[in-house]
């Protein structure tokens, strides 16, 4: 679908457009476009009008400091999503940079992104629900434990039963969802800044803290570099963050990557596999850097 420029320069102010809006490739879910207008450079989406609420967490992060792309409101409404077309439009101010590459990856970056999220935990504890989180379900996505022999996932449930939370236990906090490094900003200057809050929601902090820890670890064969583990960690702490050093802290991650398995990921699953199937095999070890 083509993005009607003047809507959306007059819907949030922008200006006159100096270019047509350059379609950014790498966004399977959502549209986005590079926009240059006489006051300056912006990125559009186009998103569900259910993505509102995300939007609500990432400029209460932005608010508190965290580096995001600044978000535009509309001038006429203060609203940060406008409905155009048949869907919904928000807009950023356009920050350079690139997603950090598996040749970036390093333990100074992965220290840098553990103190990063434990900024945005911060900044989102205060929204979270104040009741106790609920226990993990017993399967993936809330489906029952063990899969049928076709299933990718066969033969994973011992994993996902070792990580599973208790009721109760956990902080839960308003925050992004999938900080793995396809969602962050590599600038040019070394630093980080995150993107694509389109999940951002209530989560339990701990549970993502080990999640970005893994993701931000992660090697080609499914492995994980420890240095980067324990810096991403160590980065997360230094911050004011915390993980126990328990294995539901693991939860998270691997009910994530077993739903996606059971979806997006049933086509290709061997790198995940191979991922799920190394934290099994070294949960202990895990368990015991944090």
């Amino acid at each position: 679908m083509d993005l009607d420029i003047g809507v959306v320069c007059d819907a949030f102010g922008l200006g006159l457009a100096v270019t047509r809006g350059l379609r950014v490739a790498g966004y399977y879910h959502n549209e986005v476009w590079r926009l240059d207008t006489i006051t300056g450079a912006y990125a559009v989406k186009r998103l569900p009008p259910s993505a509102a609420p995300a939007v609500e967490i990432e400029v209460a992060a932005w608010r508190a400091g965290v580096p995001v792309p600044e978000p535009v409101p509309s001038p006429a409404t203060g609203a940060y999503v406008v409905p155009i077309g048949d869907g919904s439009v928000r807009v950023h101010r356009w920050l350079d940079g690139k997603a950090p590459a598996l040749g970036d990856l390093s333990a100074e970056l992965s220290a840098a992104m553990g103190e990063l999220v434990a900024a945005v935990h911060a900044a989102g504890r205060a929204g979270a629900p104040q009741e106790p989180p609920r226990a993990d379900l017993s399967g993936p996505a809330g489906h029952p434990a063990g899969h049928p022999a076709g299933d990718p996932a066969w033969g994973l449930s011992g994993l996902e039963a070792a990580t599973a939370r208790p009721a109760g236990v956990g902080t839960l906090t308003m925050s992004h969802g999938d900080l793995h490094p396809k969602n962050a900003l590599l600038r040019f200057d070394g630093s980080l800044a995150i993107i694509d809050w389109d999940t951002a929601g209530p989560y339990v902090a701990e549970q993502e803290a080990a999640g970005v820890a893994l993701d931000w670890a992660a090697r080609l064969d499914g492995s994980v570099d420890f240095d980067r583990f324990d810096a991403a960690v160590s980065g997360y702490r230094k911050a004011g963050g915390d993980i126990p050093a328990e294995p539901w802290v693991f939860g998270g991650w691997v009910r994530g990557y077993l739903a996606f398995l059971g979806g997006a990921g049933r086509d290709e699953p061997t790198g995940t596999l191979a991922r799920l199937r190394w934290v099994e095999a070294n949960l202990g070890a895990l368990t015991r850097r944090l």
